[in-house]
């Protein structure tokens, strides 16, 4: 996984991507844009070829946009196989699962001060169901710094957490902490877990069982109408054609299994935040205790 470093360089296009995601990140945390956020993400001429990445925050803050979105931005792409694909495949992919969403993100506002919110992340995250082990950390992680997270795989950690986020192609966790903007003694805190892997997976997946369901399936449809069931040249072409639909079938399934594995992991991660909120109110001391928002059993 490639690794932040002073030495660390973008070009022009990632630049403005980074503006981009990080205003629009802000933007939803805050519900608003500056003029000159919305000039700067729109992608406003940069002179140099390669911008170092620290120039890259410091005129994004200019901006409006705060460090710490610009970090989970940056974050978002550190994962194997999490860096965007080409607009072209960006728009296959798309098709293929039905949606343009690139991440999971789940936000709440604890009220504990953001060193409390630590500490209770250091002892949620590592422990039983979810073995989140933490790689790397860009900035104060108390203060608005980004924490990444991998999700453990091996087999004596397989939990209901851990299949949700194999279910949902979540390679990486990130979280943002930094105290409340709105409240004193409070921490916000976003969950974040880029679905750039899931869409490349997906759509390499879905590439090959479509083509294969279609030409395997046109071709068994040609076999059948001529030697099985005797059909002429004409008719065989109607028989090819609707084996070949098989192709189409699977594409159109793909959407709805997609859409179900992002509930699932969707789900899990706001229960991550449920027990870091439970942790905090009751210390631990009530294991297994379920908050009041919990789905029924």
């Amino acid at each position: 996984m490639p690794r932040p470093d002073d030495n660390e360089y973008l070009s022009e296009d990632q630049a403005h991507a980074l503006w981009r995601r990080a205003a629009q990140l802000q933007a939803e945390a805050a519900d608003r844009r500056e003029d000159r956020t919305r000039l700067l993400a729109a992608g406003e001429a940069v002179a140099d070829a390669a911008i170092h990445v620290s120039d890259v925050e410091q005129a994004g803050q200019e901006a409006g946009i705060a460090p710490e979105f610009i970090r989970l931005a940056r974050a978002e792409t550190f994962a194997d196989g999490s860096k965007p694909m080409s607009p072209r495949w960006e728009r296959a992919a798309d098709l293929l699962v039905g949606t343009d969403r690139r991440v999971i993100e789940v936000t709440r506002t604890f009220a504990s001060p953001p060193h409390r919110v630590l500490d209770t992340v250091g002892r949620v995250f590592p422990a039983n169901p979810y073995y989140l082990n933490l790689i790397e950390t860009l900035g104060e992680p108390a203060a608005g710094g980004v924490m990444i997270f991998d999700i453990t795989r091996r087999s004596e950690a397989a939990t209901s957490f851990s299949w949700d986020m194999m279910l949902a192609d979540i390679k990486q966790l990130l979280l943002m902490i930094r105290p409340s903007s709105e409240r004193e003694n409070a921490t916000d805190a976003v969950l974040v877990a880029s679905l750039n892997y899931a869409r490349r997976l997906n759509l390499g997946l879905g590439v090959v069982v479509t083509a294969v369901a279609s030409s395997g399936g046109a071709a068994a449809g040609a076999a059948i109408g001529a030697g099985v069931l005797g059909l002429g040249a004409l008719a065989v072409l109607p028989a090819a054609a609707a084996f070949g639909g098989v192709g189409a079938l699977c594409m159109a399934g793909w959407r709805p299994m997609y859409r179900w594995g992002l509930g699932r992991g969707t789900r899990a991660l706001e229960g991550l935040m449920r027990a870091i909120d439970l942790r905090l109110r009751t210390g631990g001391v009530i294991p297994g205790a379920t908050t009041p928002d919990d789905p029924p059993a």
